[in-house]
């Protein structure tokens, strides 16, 4: 049977229990200030920093109150389509370079002409 009376008269499972609370709490509150943080919730940041609630606080803010990831727009994109974006970088950078050797032609051209 479990009685307070019981349990001051074994401090080493006091010991045990606070342990064991203090890991809870730095866990959880670890996770909430660092999400807090990263959402920019300086309210959140402060009132979880300084109210000692045994974890239930930053858990209230880890489920309700933290932005979601899901809200986040990840596009990716295929293989296909990078070597399709490559492939008409490529083209366009040839196309630039062949324009610079006509462009050169020409002005060789005019200045022969010019030269006669």
């Amino acid at each position: 049977m479990f009685s307070l009376y019981g349990m001051y008269q074994s401090p080493g499972t006091m010991v045990f229990g606070l342990f064991l609370i203090i890991i809870w709490v730095t866990i959880w509150k670890g996770i909430a200030l660092w999400h807090a943080a990263q959402s920019k919730h300086k309210g959140w940041f402060v009132a979880i920093l300084i109210l000692n609630t045994l974890g239930i606080l930053p858990i209230i803010y880890l489920l309700w109150f933290k932005p979601s990831c899901k809200t986040e727009k990840v596009v990716e994109e295929s293989p296909k389509k990078e070597v399709a974006k490559t492939n008409t970088a490529k083209k366009t950078v040839k196309k630039a370079h062949a324009k610079k050797k006509v462009a050169k032609k020409k002005t060789v051209k005019k200045v022969v002409k010019k030269k006669k």
